[in-house]
């Protein structure tokens, strides 16, 4: 114990590491069957971003000028970026003016996306009819 203060370590016994892997394998198990979950949430919904499918939904969230979140059947909701318009982002100028113009526009609206791919940070890349 006395060395334990000197050095600054915790001592820790065999019946305290064996709990603390348990926490660690609980930990991973569940981080595992979330993204499962997750996964089959997403194929549940009926989201496929195959280039010519189309998804219909409503906007349920406007993240900036050129990306929005569409909720589309069975609950299940996707990011969207909007193919052929360049919007600011986040701390560049006129980023809130653009957010609010596209609110304005589509927020809470049943649309259409008609998809063209998908892009590095996992979006989905498409043409989006009102």
């Amino acid at each position: 114990m006395r060395d334990a203060l000197l050095t600054g370590k915790r001592h820790y016994g065999v019946r305290n590491q064996a709990r603390e892997r348990e926490r660690v394998i609980t930990i991973v198990f569940c981080i595992g069957f979330l993204m499962l979950f997750l996964v089959s949430c997403m194929e549940q919904a009926g989201i496929d971003p195959q280039k010519g499918n189309r998804l219909t939904g409503r906007i349920v969230s406007v993240i900036d000028g050129d990306t929005y979140d569409l909720l589309v059947k069975g609950n299940g909701t996707v990011r969207v970026r909007m193919q052929g318009i360049d919007a600011p982002e986040r701390e560049m100028p006129f980023y809130r003016a653009s957010r609010n113009y596209l609110s304005g526009l589509c927020f809470g609206k049943n649309v259409t996306l008609e998809v063209t791919g998908s892009d590095s940070g996992g979006r989905i890349l498409g043409f989006t009819y009102l």
